[in-house]
């Protein structure tokens, strides 16, 4: 056992976090003295006169869950064995120097240790995940689980959502094909796996999405978005091949060109292209007719035309601009329809995968992590 650990004095908000009369909640990043603030609570609530049966400290890892068990020991073992006087001046800076403890007060500290060693099961410092499980464990009926449940790990877990997916990609829907054509085009397969991972973690917030039934969140998706049914992005771009002010597009274009500067020439000529093509043609061009009006990252051009283009078609930027107006309206429907369709395959697929998932969890009789802590926050609220 370390007795020698350095007493840091609580700064002001750790003093009134650690209170124990306060219900305090604290968000900090790492290193910034959270678990600093748990132990001292936990020494001022047995200060107190709280029973140590009475207290729970619940962590995230195992690892803060072990380093906190032992701050808490490592100090009421060391008032054990110090003389009163350290304990005195300790009790004094944990409880913000409002006043020096006296003899009885001290010598209470001082058996704490005791007292905590005595407690039945001791001080108890748990992970979340395993207080979930004990209080599942003591009411499984009415947790409506399996009784003998077991809890699978990060990797079972995984190891059974792939084989979920393997067995939904083995004999797929037309439904699911259609979803996984318009995933396969903007994953790979790790991209893809990390995904469904993900959908995994956020289980509660799809079930939400779902609730209802596929076609009713997939109707809210489009509402959202202004995206009517059966609208696509290829839909969406053939759209735009009607619309343009083609006769003064042309005219601006062919002066553009033959004014013959290096810009001019070079973003002229996807336009005059497009709108030599057929409109049926247009939409596989559309990108390369774009990139006249828009740069790399999407953004539109700051300069049109030139002075030389201008010099043949003095309302060249006018013409050009609302092209590029129209577009822009054109590209953000596109923007919301791709969104819309990649939602909707992940919606699709997910709503399957998941069902799949919770049903073999429930023939193996397993828990994972998540469930756990959503079975027993709904055991707690009903």
């Amino acid at each position: 056992m370390r007795l020698d650990r350095k007493v840091v004095p609580p700064t002001a908000n750790q003093l009134t976090a650690a209170h124990p009369h306060v219900s305090s909640w604290v968000t900090a990043s790492a290193g910034a003295g959270k678990t600093q603030v748990l132990t001292d609570r936990a020494l001022r609530l047995l200060l107190a006169g709280t029973r140590p049966a009475a207290i729970l400290c619940l962590t995230y890892t195992k690892a803060a869950a072990a380093e906190m068990q032992l701050r808490v020991v490592e100090r009421l073992a060391r008032w054990a064995t110090v003389p009163p006087a350290v304990v005195r001046e300790e009790v004094h800076l944990l409880e913000g120097g409002a006043g020096f403890p006296d003899a009885e007060r001290i010598a209470f500290a001082r058996s704490l240790f005791a007292r905590v060693l005595d407690a039945p099961g001791g001080l108890r410092i748990q992970t979340i995940h395993s207080f979930c499980e004990s209080l599942l464990g003591r009411f499984p009926v009415e947790s409506k689980i399996a009784a003998h449940f077991q809890v699978a790990d990060e990797r079972t877990a995984a190891e059974m959502m792939d084989a979920a997916r393997d067995e939904i990609l083995a004999h797929p829907t037309a439904a699911i094909s259609a979803a996984m054509g318009v995933l396969a085009e903007r994953l790979n397969e790790n991209q893809f796996r990390e995904l469904m991972l993900a959908l995994r973690r956020d289980r509660p917030r799809f079930e939400a999405v779902f609730e209802g039934g596929l076609a009713p969140a997939l109707a809210r998706l489009r509402a959202t978005l202004g995206v009517a049914e059966g609208e696509t992005p290829a839909i969406i771009a053939a759209s735009a091949a009607r619309g343009a002010d083609e006769p003064n597009l042309r005219r601006v274009v062919q002066a553009m060109i033959a004014g013959g500067g290096t810009n001019d020439v070079k973003y002229g000529t996807p336009i005059a292209t497009w709108l030599r093509s057929e409109a049926e043609t247009r939409a596989g061009a559309f990108a390369a007719y774009c990139s006249a009006f828009f740069t790399g990252e999407g953004e539109p051009r700051a300069k049109l035309i030139t002075k030389s283009g201008l010099a043949l078609a003095p309302d060249g930027d006018a013409v050009l601009r609302r092209e590029l107006a129209r577009l822009e309206a054109v590209l953000a429907r596109i923007k919301a329809a791709t969104v819309a369709e990649n939602t909707a395959a992940l919606l699709t697929f997910g709503e399957t995968l998941l069902d799949r998932y919770e049903a073999a969890k429930e023939r193996h009789a397993l828990l994972d992590y998540d469930d756990l802590i959503l079975k027993a926050g709904d055991l707690l609220a009903n």
